[in-house]
């Protein structure tokens, strides 16, 4: 029975997190409209980034996978290129800061 209860509130939570991720909202704004306790939230977010509580890869919907790419024979127009793992991330001289830093973000939490 005790299993059914975890299994049941760890799917509430990867709903809330992925609702949270999906809404586009500052989170303490998304947290604060939905009376989520963001203590609550934050734990459970560090929960499923745990590859141990992780079964499936990723924390859910909502969240993003980087996955390893075939090798690009052309790389003219990059500025940079970034290696994580087998992945490689390409970036020109036109992308925003806004961007670069989504996609530093992204790369640091796989």
């Amino acid at each position: 029975m005790r299993d059914k209860t975890k299994s049941k509130k760890t799917e509430y939570w990867r709903n809330i997190i992925a609702e949270c991720e999906n809404s586009h909202m500052k989170k303490k704004d998304w947290m604060e409209l939905h009376s989520i306790n963001p203590k609550s939230y934050y734990r459970w977010h560090k929960y499923f980034k745990t590859p141990d509580n992780n079964s499936n890869g990723n924390m859910g919907s909502g969240f993003g996978e980087l996955l390893p790419v075939p090798p690009v024979q052309n790389k003219i127009g990059s500025s940079a290129v970034i290696h994580i793992g087998n992945a490689e991330i390409m970036i020109n001289d036109s992308i925003s800061e806004d961007l670069l830093e989504k996609v530093i973000r992204a790369a640091s939490n796989v």
